[in-house]
């Protein structure tokens, strides 16, 4: 199933009280908006990413985003005229509808809907409601509340379908596609989703959701791997030539340090191990890359930041001295993070392993949003 998700991000912020557009302010460290970007990035039926924006944000949206897969048109006056400029763009048959202001969503909610749209054309999730829920106006009535449904984004719909509800209703104003969906057809399926995915609406929510990433996504991963050395003419650490005596016994192209950062990301994950998604007994995996390896792995494991890694090198020999800065920089340029966040440390074996041998183990700080 392919699918285009658009993103909704052409809003004013009005009731934020800043000047800066909610949908761009760092959220820890990352814009709003690239939190729903990433994710649907990471979803394999997601084919392109669609970024709604004002014409005003249009050039500074460009140079933010640089991915192959994303494209970005120019938004309407309301949300509907947003939506549909954004469903006219769209290339595939199903689209998905998502507010920018709505970072918190979950890929494995996403990936239930996105089964369910094998039996409906309409997919949306929602959260339930724990208080107790009045209605008021000139009398006060208890609603019940195991009835109500909370409505959030994304929302999925066959494309079709969505954009004739939303044309149909050109003169009305929605608050949410669903909404124009529901005036023309009744097949719809709601699926649960996380009480935490709440829209930006004011500063109190911005700090909420900031609390909620910094904590409930944290995950540890550690990582090992070791090489036994022959004579050669150099060994390669975190995609650092470092021209010496050695080379490395390996069935790959032996980069200690990276495999030792693949396994830690596998681990914080819980997504297997390097020897499950690489093994050494088949010919595809003979003398394969290991940035090629780590890249792969990136996109298995789906939509994570990193905090903070700490690499630890146990060889006796070569001395690697300034080339520590070079595999810094390296892996910080492929974790897509500041270098001050990687720590590379090169310790001797005092003796251990004859000076034969390299060992790396790795540690690791993300957050996870799968």
């Amino acid at each position: 199933m392919d699918i285009s998700a658009l993103i909704l991000a052409s809003g004013e912020s009005t009731r934020m009280n800043i000047e800066e557009k909610k949908q761009f302010l760092y959220l820890n460290g990352l814009p709003v908006l690239m939190y729903s970007v990433n994710k649907f990035l990471a979803i394999p039926e997601v084919k392109e990413v669609i970024v709604v924006v004002s014409e005003d944000d249009r050039e500074a949206v460009e140079k933010l985003l640089t991915e192959e897969k994303v494209r970005i048109i120019t938004g309407g006056k309301r949300r509907q005229d947003s939506s549909l400029n954004g469903i006219k763009a769209a290339m595939y048959d199903y689209v998905a509808i998502h507010d920018a202001a709505r970072p918190n969503f979950r890929i494995s909610t996403v990936k239930k809907m996105i089964k369910e749209l094998n039996n409906h054309d309409c997919v949306v999730p929602y959260a339930g409601v724990n208080d107790t829920a009045r209605y008021q106006e000139e009398t006060i009535k208890t609603l019940d509340r195991n009835m109500i449904r909370l409505i959030q984004t994304p929302q999925f719909f066959k494309r079709d379908k969505i954009k004739n509800a939303i044309e149909m209703i050109a003169r009305e104003d929605i608050t949410d596609d669903m909404e124009a969906y529901l005036k023309l057809y009744d097949d719809y399926k709601l699926v649960k989703g996380n009480r935490e995915n709440i829209k930006i609406t004011t500063m109190e929510d911005f700090y909420f959701i900031s609390s909620v990433l910094d904590k409930d996504s944290l995950r540890i991963g550690f990582g090992y791997d070791s090489h036994n050395l022959k004579e050669g003419n150099g060994i390669t650490l975190g995609d650092v030539k470092i021209d010496c005596e050695y080379s490395v016994i390996a069935h790959s192209d032996g980069d200690v340090v990276i495999h030792s950062l693949i396994d830690s990301l596998l681990g914080a994950t819980g997504t297997g191990d390097i020897g499950e998604l690489f093994p050494d007994t088949e010919d595809w995996t003979l003398n394969m890359s290991s940035t090629e390896m780590l890249s792969r792995v990136m996109k298995h494991i789906g939509y994570f930041h990193v905090k903070n890694v700490d690499i630890v090198i146990i060889l006796d020999e070569p001395k690697l001295g300034e080339k520590k800065k070079m595999i810094k920089n390296k892996i910080a340029k492929y974790l897509k993070i500041e270098p001050d966040r990687v720590s590379i440390k090169a310790k001797t074996a005092e003796g251990r392993n004859d000076g034969k041998k390299i060992e790396v183990y790795t540690q690791i700080l993300i957050n996870y949003f799968n």
